[in-house]
């Protein structure tokens, strides 16, 4: 059986390998069958669950690094590949793996490594770059692909690109994980085999995992306190700030925040060097989602803020106006009147449970007051259209919706429930 062409991506801790593998290298091998192997050094394979998020056939790797695994799970794992017919493969390696055993592992089961690519991060600590574990990913990658040169003036990037040229390796730069070069052109092409040596026994890894929702600000204030011994976080919150979760990617000092649909039980995993665990009591408490938290919670959709304005069927209309077509509507139809003081959110999971309710219930006109608009926006997005929403709001209002109205004085509030309550809502 002819060997199936491989990459490994290898790299530290936060380099944007995943990224870099997402932008950059799994376009380029567009129209092949490929699978994706990712090793997480930590008891959650958050890059798995990442990948896994593009429709990808990913195979994991979770709670050590290849380098110690390579007798048990990976090599099962690779045999399992080549029984599927797949005709490339891609290897991201944890940050704390040495690709030299991985290559040759990949060699002798039916693989024939490409290229080795080292990512690594140009604002990495330099202190880090004379790391046993860093020389060896340095020596056995075949071309270093350096990433967050658009988060550095270009001086810094001149000085920090320094000890990586000395190595004379094809070197490229990316650009949010995007390097306009032709790197495939490298493929097969590098015969050097690598020689390996590096070790991380220094390197441990936390998992904190989640329940409830977290102030978004306090989030980053705990991490803006970490000691600089944590090298690297990442994982997935539910925030109160977003109906969606959110997914964190943190790298020396460095924090970044991005939306993923995901059931995933929320959690953490920190890695570093002598972790010390009692830092963890010190992370913020969580709460449930619910009313109180309205302005916290931002629409996902297009919202505005103005007063003295409704929303119509999308379009923009006088509060009065907006106020009276609710009223004249009431009086007509059947409505399911939601109030939010009623319901509260402890995980995304609830939020998704909430809508599959709404979907499933007889009443094709919804009453939504003083559920978060956060929320109310993931319910526009996934109710079917003929479900009516009618967006009664404090803070804002949301185009989406059949209708939108702030109720955003007691005076307003006691008038609106007043009249709900001599109507025919249910």
């Amino acid at each position: 059986m002819a060997k199936i062409p491989a990459v490994v991506v290898s790299g530290f801790l936060g380099s944007g390998k995943t990224t870099f593998i997402l932008k950059s290298l799994l376009p380029r091998l567009k129209g092949r069958k490929i699978s994706v192997v990712v090793n997480d050094f930590g008891e959650i394979n958050y890059d798995k669950i990442r990948l896994y998020q593009e429709g990808l056939e990913v195979y994991g790797i979770e709670g050590n690094c290849f380098c110690c695994e390579l007798g048990g799970e990976f090599l099962n794992t690779l045999a399992s590949i080549r029984r599927q017919g797949v005709e490339f493969l891609v290897v991201e390696t944890s940050g704390v793996s040495d690709p030299s055993p991985i290559y040759y592992s990949l060699e002798s089961s039916g693989f024939s490594v490409e290229l080795i690519m080292g990512v690594f991060a140009l604002d990495i600590d330099e202190r880090l770059l004379k790391h046993p574990l860093l020389q060896a990913q340095m020596d056995a990658s075949h071309c270093f692909v350096l990433t967050k040169a658009d988060l550095l003036p270009e001086r810094e990037v001149l000085r920090k690109l320094k000890p990586f040229l000395e190595w004379q390796k094809p070197t490229f730069l990316a650009k949010e994980g995007y390097v306009e070069e032709d790197i495939e052109s490298l493929f097969g092409q590098v015969q050097e085999k690598p020689r390996g040596g590096g070790k991380h026994q220094s390197f441990e890894s936390y998992t904190l995992r989640l329940k409830g929702f977290y102030s978004k600000l306090e989030v980053e204030e705990f991490f803006r306190k970490l000691p600089r011994n944590i090298y690297r976080a990442k994982g997935i919150t539910h925030c109160l700030e977003s109906p969606l979760p959110l997914s964190l990617n943190y790298s020396f000092g460095n924090l970044t925040w991005e939306r993923l649909e995901v059931e995933e039980e929320p959690f953490l995993v920190f890695i570093g060097d002598k972790i010390d665990h009692k830092l963890f009591e010190e992370f913020p408490r969580s709460q449930r989602l619910s009313y109180i938290h309205e302005k916290q919670c931002f629409p996902l959709c297009d919202f505005d803020a103005r007063e003295g304005v409704g929303y119509l069927k999308g379009n923009l209309a006088d509060e009065l106006e907006t106020a009276e077509k609710l009223l004249e509507e009431l009086e007509e139809e059947d409505f399911l009147f939601v109030s939010g003081e009623a319901v509260s959110f402890e995980g995304f999971s609830d939020i998704k449970k909430f809508c599959e309710d709404l979907k499933n219930s007889q009443f094709k006109r919804l009453v939504l007051w003083k559920v978060p608009s956060g929320v109310v926006s993931y319910l526009l997005e996934h109710l079917p259209p003929d479900k009516l929403v009618y967006h009664l709001s404090k803070h804002y209002l949301l185009p989406k919706a059949h209708l939108s109205l702030r109720v955003d004085t007691k005076e307003k509030e006691d008038t609106l429930l007043s009249l709900i309550s001599k109507s025919s809502v249910v």
